[in-house]
């Protein structure tokens, strides 16, 4: 294993685990002099509740997190009808701000078409390749009926944005990779 990926993990768990987690205990100890030991204990439980739901949110992220990537990626609202379907990847805090992520969604076949046109009026370009990612072939083998019909995306530089229409007429596998 790489020392500089070994090193970016101790870093990353010591700044966003151990030094809250400390000062969390500090806050329990003063409050505790100050205050009285009911309070510190009830302000350091809800101080561990919400450190502990913004990591456990980095390993399982809520749909809004994926709908916020399609919006932010495209700009273009999330569909009313679409549906998430399925969701692969995580953004936590040992992807030291890269991730990789892949969803799929599921549209009206209306919403399906308009998004296309969409996506190419906004100078997202037709690909004959996708990126193959476990992400995506784990939700490609969801559905191995489904074949792909149309690869479009984006290349913001610092992050890629591709979108696998699928020939059902209301399948889209969305993939956002940024590093």
């Amino acid at each position: 294993m790489d020392k500089y990926f070994i090193l970016a993990t101790l870093i990353s768990t010591l700044v966003f685990i151990i030094l809250p987690l400390g000062i969390i205990f500090l806050i329990y100890r003063l409050l505790k002099r100050k205050i009285n030991l009911k309070t510190a204990r009830v302000v350091s439980t809800i101080l561990l509740i919400g450190l502990g739901y913004f990591i456990v949110r980095g390993f399982y992220p809520t749909d809004s997190f994926y709908k916020s990537n399609f919006e932010e990626n495209t700009n273009i609202n999330f569909p009313a009808n679409a549906k998430l379907k399925a969701k692969q990847g995580v953004n936590n805090i040992y992807n030291l701000g890269d991730y990789n992520i892949s969803y799929l969604i599921e549209l009206s076949n209306q919403d399906y078409q308009k998004l296309e046109k969409q996506l190419l009026d906004k100078n997202y370009i037709i690909e004959m390749v996708y990126l193959e990612t476990n992400e995506n072939e784990k939700l490609l083998l969801l559905n191995p009926e489904l074949k792909k019909e149309t690869i479009i995306s984006k290349n913001f530089g610092f992050k890629n944005f591709e979108l696998l229409f699928m020939n059902d007429g209301k399948t889209i596998i969305c993939n956002s990779n940024k590093w």
